[in-house]
């Protein structure tokens, strides 16, 4: 399944931390909360990839109590995204949720139907 996040490149990273990909920044440990600005936006990807997967598949949610909810998760999804240059705005943004979310319920029904 593809997430929007799988088109931030290299390049994208080093322009936003340049200190991280410098050659030593990988090797200096207080760099590595850096790190956590990509993997936190992929972690929001999976979570709502994850909530239609469930749910299409007949299964318990993942997360009955999210932190968050769907629209505020949306809504950093898209300072993200936008920080990326992956969107232009939140209209964008949630046509590509709208987007992998479909995919991940596509999957949870495809499972659904496996396992009978």
């Amino acid at each position: 399944m593809d997430y929007p996040s799988d088109r931030v490149t290299v390049a994208q990273l080093r322009a936003r931390f340049p200190e991280l990909l410098n050659g030593n920044g990988l090797y200096k440990s207080e760099l590595s909360s850096t790190t956590l600005d990509i993997v936190a936006t992929m972690a929001l990807e999976q979570s709502l990839a994850a909530k239609a997967f469930a749910k299409a598949a007949g299964l318990p949610d993942p997360d009955p109590e999210p932190l968050v909810n769907r629209r505020e998760t949306v809504e950093m999804l898209n300072e993200d995204y936008r920080r990326y240059g992956i969107s232009s705005g939140i209209q964008q943004t949630r046509e590509l949720v709208r987007s992998f979310e479909a995919a991940a319920a596509s999957l949870g029904k495809a499972a659904k139907g496996s396992s009978r």
